[in-house]
């Protein structure tokens, strides 16, 4: 029997926002970061991409649930492409086809803008002592910045509860880690996880006073 945190491939449990993408060979990043929106219509589902760095709608064609898959077509700057994603908890898999060419597609449930004032989650987690990682609000932005590689990016919720943190400032795929935040007994955050998204072992920051 399947896992009960995976998604039923119902319309109504598909239905939302997802972000992610795929990369095709000589392609460039931005072109291949997209999110998908799906409506539930019925027994079916419409829905969308949109490319945020480029500006660029486009509905999908032939979208089908079957046998635990949903395959939908759609075009790119070279021609026609296939989709074909199964859920897995909150997140989509499978792949894309362009004519002989096929690349993985993966793509992560979008969540809403969080009720809590971020300030709870600001300040400085220790994932060793010379290894540490910075929490900030800028420009109404949720920023994290890890200070031994240099790296940094505005934060996107995700439905799980997690926070997406992506390629580029405003390029979320590929995805380089999720950030995960643990409570204390008295409710205060106390710690992250962050678990990179090239499949390597987590690491867990302590927040500092």
């Amino acid at each position: 029997p399947p896992s009960p945190t995976h998604v039923p491939l119902l319309p109504s449990a598909l239905s939302g926002s997802w972000i992610g993408g795929y990369t095709l060979p000589e392609q460039p990043l931005e072109q291949g970061y997209l999110i998908l929106t799906l409506n539930a219509e019925g027994d079916g589902l419409t829905g969308q991409l949109v490319y945020p760095l480029q500006t660029r709608l486009q509905q999908l064609a032939d979208l089908t649930l079957v046998d635990g898959e949903m395959t939908f077509a759609f075009n790119n700057d070279i021609g026609p492409v296939q989709a074909v994603l199964a859920p897995d908890g909150a997140a989509l898999s499978g792949t894309v086809t362009q004519g002989e060419t096929a690349s993985p597609f993966h793509l992560l449930r979008l969540g809403e803008a969080s009720t809590e004032p971020l300030s709870g989650y600001t300040g400085l987690y220790a994932a060793a002592p010379d290894h540490l990682i910075g929490l900030y609000i800028g420009n109404e932005q949720f920023w994290v910045r890890d200070y031994q590689t240099g790296r940094m990016g505005i934060l996107r919720p995700l439905a799980d509860g997690s926070f997406l943190l992506g390629a580029g400032l405003q390029l979320y795929y590929p995805f380089v880690a999720t950030i995960r935040f643990t409570v204390d007994t008295a409710g205060q955050i106390n710690s992250l996880t962050w678990t990179p998204g090239d499949g390597s072992a987590p690491m867990t920051a302590t927040r500092l006073p």
